[in-house]
């Protein structure tokens, strides 16, 4: 049973640094996809992303924080996380935590799952077996 809900790993991120929207979705985007690679589980409860024109997204996420557009979030509610979740969490922030949101942003617009994503007429869901074949691939090289 997942413990941790979207807003606990986005709380964890704007804990770490005051960030707009967007690149707190691609920190959400990139957990959750190293850790469905890493140990075949989901790390928060989601509805899934979708690859929206310029990111992926977190739809419940998306909703509620859009509204800042380019202006940082400075607080989100969310529970403590545990040692190993902090440890993972720690190790994909010091990865991509530095990067700048456009370069975050376009690095993943060109991975292979947000493209098959884009390429759907029906849905733009990304799918999580995607993710998690992509980001195993990633982790040999």
């Amino acid at each position: 049973m997942l413990k941790y809900t979207n807003l606990d790993i986005a709380a964890w991120f704007i804990r770490k640094e005051k960030m707009n929207h967007e690149k707190l979705q691609c920190l959400l985007y990139l957990a959750y996809a190293w850790y469905e690679a890493l140990y075949q589980e989901a790390l928060f409860i989601t509805r899934g992303f979708e690859a929206l024109p310029i990111m992926p997204c977190e739809p419940d996420i998306l909703s509620r924080y859009h509204t800042y557009g380019m202006k940082k979030i400075q607080f989100i509610q969310g529970q403590i996380i545990d040692s190993a979740t902090n440890e993972f969490l720690m190790s994909v922030y010091a990865t991509y935590g530095m990067v700048d949101r456009e370069v975050l942003c376009s690095y993943l617009r060109k991975s292979e799952p947000y493209l098959k994503a884009r390429q759907r007429q029906e849905s733009y869901q990304i799918a999580k077996e995607d993710m998690r074949a992509y980001y195993e691939q990633q982790s040999k090289h």
